[in-house]
């Protein structure tokens, strides 16, 4: 018998003989016998449906993966435009903490400004001013004795209350003929109900451009103060001229000048010894003398000091052979801004 294979779209398999050579289903072919081919086909027809079922199985797997993976990938798009979206509040939220504190900062420095500005003291006699701050006197012309200023000048001032009745008033002058800037700050108390006298805290300079100078402000005379100086000693030999030979040193001490000398006058030319060295070194008013005297003889001759440059003179050029001699003079000149000839040994602390 033969016979047609059907399968339907649910995967069943049918089968439906095919007429034999009468035309008739059931009829026996040429064969005579069908009862060897009907086992066969119903075991291919269960081999396909169980075909057809894993196929479905495997189907529907892939679809719900495909299901699930789309999903998944939507859920991740979705964390990620909200990680973007937080990340920029945060960014937001940041610079508008920033913007606060910046505005904070704004607000404080104002107000530091404000208070540092202080009070204008204006008229107020200063006896009267007791309250802590700070204050300022922008006119010289205000700042008089009769409102007991310790200065005439404009400046600053502080107040410290260190009780009621305790008050340190410290003041500053910056303007004026009266002050020098800074130079010196100006305190007194009350205490008890009565005003002690100003006192000045002078600052003090030490100057090492020539040798060592101290220096202190004196706010009585609105000047520096020389209060110590020394120049060490200086060899100024090379300043000797017209043929005088040997050693001169000289060194100042304060308002004191002094000098060590061996010459020999054996060559020289002229009682001009040698070449002042000027300014800082000077003697106060007219020449000074002192006496010259050889190593060997009684022969004594006279040497000056100029008061115009501080050169040395020689009464005569004879029998002055390494002569020896140490004097000294004083002079008013201002502490000199540059040192003649080269330093010979250091500067004491003594």
């Amino acid at each position: 018998m033969n016979v047609t294979i059907e399968m339907g779209r649910e995967s069943s398999l049918r089968v439906v003989p095919i007429a034999g050579p009468r035309g008739r289903p059931g009829d026996k072919g040429d064969k005579g016998d069908t009862g060897g081919i009907t086992p066969a086909l119903e075991q291919l027809h269960q081999e396909t449906q169980a075909s057809a079922q894993v196929a479905t199985s495997k189907a529907l797997e892939a679809n719900s993966s495909s299901t699930v993976a789309a999903l998944s990938a939507g859920s991740a798009a979705t964390h990620e435009v909200n990680a973007g979206n937080y990340a920029a509040d945060a960014l937001s939220s940041k610079e508008e903490s920033l913007g606060y504190r910046n505005e904070a900062e704004t607000f404080r420095n104002e107000a530091q400004a404000a208070t540092w500005a202080g009070t204008s003291l204006g008229t107020q006699d200063l006896n009267n001013v007791v309250a802590p701050g700070v204050f300022f006197q922008l006119s010289s012309g205000m700042a008089t004795a009769e409102r007991n200023y310790p200065v005439r000048a404009g400046g600053s001032m502080v107040i410290k209350r260190n009780s009621p009745t305790t008050v340190v008033q410290e003041y500053v002058g910056y303007t004026g003929t009266a002050a020098a800037p800074g130079r010196t700050v100006f305190i007194r108390i009350l205490s008890g109900g009565v005003w002690s006298p100003w006192r000045s805290l002078a600052t003090q300079r030490v100057d090492q451009t020539a040798g060592r100078a101290l220096y202190v402000w004196d706010d009585l005379n609105n000047r520096e103060q020389l209060v110590y100086g020394d120049t060490g000693w200086r060899d100024v030999s090379s300043s000797l001229i017209n043929g005088w030979t040997g050693t001169i040193l000289m060194r100042r001490v304060g308002s004191s000048v002094s000098a060590r000398m061996q010459l020999d006058s054996t060559a020289a030319t002229s009682t001009t010894v040698n070449v002042g060295p000027g300014s800082g070194f000077r003697p106060t008013g007219n020449n000074i003398t002192f006496p010259m005297r050889p190593a060997t003889g009684n022969t004594v001759a006279w040497g000056q000091v100029t008061g115009a440059s501080a050169a040395i003179l020689a009464s005569n050029t004879t029998a002055l052979t390494a002569s020896s001699m140490e004097f000294s003079w004083l002079t008013n000149d201002t502490w000199p801004t540059s040192l003649p000839g080269t330093a010979s040994g250091g500067i004491t602390n003594a």
